[in-house]
């Protein structure tokens, strides 16, 4: 047990587990748990009726630590799952993990220390994206490490965009200010809460710390509801939007935010149409500075959000000469032009490879990858992408 003159009065911090068909992982995740170096946890785990053996793991590690809580129920949805939890929790603090992610050991120490260190009612970090083993970190740009959010309107437009990782996961909340915006949230959410409720504890919230360290592993992982490609996505975003217009229908700077939100809206919808194929995708990103592309040869690198628009984009305009498309992952992806291994870069004639992601700390992982690889510094080119609809 950790002394109380190193962590102020050792206040209990809450964290949720939301459990769904997750037998193949979620081991991991509940061991990173358990490893965590501040120890006065309650976890509360709640099985979302799964079909797998996900709940008699649970509970097996129930009978292992006193400090887990295993709530069974019928499937209702990750926000209802989440809505049960937090009917138990008894935390001073409440953080969020979901269950096919795992976390470093001394998050929950370095979160809570950070909040009492600031006065913090929301403590936000950055997360580590993790495919097929491979790590990625990935920082929140021109984030400062302390934010008046509820009186910041640029920040605001910034989560209302989503160039703020809009996610329950990555922060550590005061419990009133959770449980609150849980109680204001519409009954007929059944996923996709993350967004809203990001969103309303901002907008409540006096203080939040930005801590620039990474302890989040997000695990990209085909089939979770994060990945889905359903056509509900459309109906959910819909749901997102309005909850969002009428929160800020009473607040102070409603005549700049809800322009703002007509925009992101129209920009998330495309999006999302585009993840449904109900039409042939349109391309919301285009590459910066198309001058410099001009009349050359390209080797677009990556195969993302952002990598498919710029093919799109580049291939409908013909402004230059896609000689070859890789990614880190090209099995990952599944288009009509194929998607190669990154070293095969190395068999073809190129003037520029563009890489095509819209994180600069991303694209410097992935520059220092092309240079160990033999590409020449001058011929890599990354920029930030360019939006079709200004949500900046």
């Amino acid at each position: 047990m950790l002394k109380k003159d190193t962590i102020r009065d050792n206040p209990l911090i809450s964290i949720l587990v939301p459990v769904y068909n997750v037998e193949a992982y979620i081991r991991k995740s509940l061991d990173s748990i358990l490893a965590q170096t501040y120890v006065n946890l309650q976890i509360i785990l709640i099985d979302d009726g799964s079909t797998d053996s996900s709940g008699d793991i649970c509970n097996k590690y129930a009978l292992m630590d006193k400090r887990i809580t295993v709530i069974h129920k019928e499937n209702g949805g990750v926000t209802s799952a989440r809505i049960e939890g937090l009917k138990i929790a008894r935390g001073e603090f409440i953080g969020f993990v979901d269950p096919d992610d795992w976390i470093e050991p001394s998050m929950y120490k370095e979160m809570l220390e950070y909040a009492i260190k600031t006065d913090a009612e929301i403590v936000h970090t950055d997360k580590i994206k993790e495919v097929k083993g491979t790590y990625y970190s990935i920082k929140e740009d021109n984030l400062p490490a302390i934010i008046k959010p509820s009186t910041d309107v640029e920040f605001l437009k910034a989560v209302i965009a989503g160039h703020f990782t809009v996610v329950l996961w990555l922060n550590l909340f005061k419990s009133e200010l959770i449980q609150s915006c849980y109680e204001s949230l519409p009954r007929h959410f059944r996923n996709g809460e993350d967004y809203v409720i990001v969103f309303l504890s901002m907008i409540r919230a006096n203080r939040m710390a930005y801590l620039s360290k990474g302890f989040y592993h997000y695990v990209k992982r085909d089939g979770s509801i994060q990945h889905n490609s359903d056509i509900s996505l459309m109906f959910t975003t819909a749901m997102q939007f309005q909850v969002i217009n009428d929160i800020v229908e009473n607040n102070p700077y409603k005549s700049i935010l809800k322009p703002y939100i007509d925009r992101c809206f129209i920009r998330r919808m495309i999006f999302v149409i585009n993840k449904t194929n109900i039409v042939n995708h349109i391309p919301i990103y285009m590459p910066s500075s198309l001058d410099n592309l001009y009349g050359k040869d390209i080797v677009l690198c990556g195969a993302g959000t952002i990598g498919y628009d710029y093919y799109v984009y580049l291939f409908q305009c013909h402004i230059c000469s896609i000689v070859n498309w890789v990614d880190a992952f090209p099995d990952n992806y599944n288009y009509s032009e194929q998607v190669h291994s990154i070293k095969e870069i190395l068999n073809c004639k190129y003037d520029i490879v563009l890489i095509a992601v819209e994180k600069k700390d991303l694209a410097e992982q992935i520059m220092n990858s092309l240079l160990k690889l033999g590409v020449e510094k001058e011929k890599i080119y990354w920029k930030n992408p360019t939006s079709i609809i200004d949500t900046r």
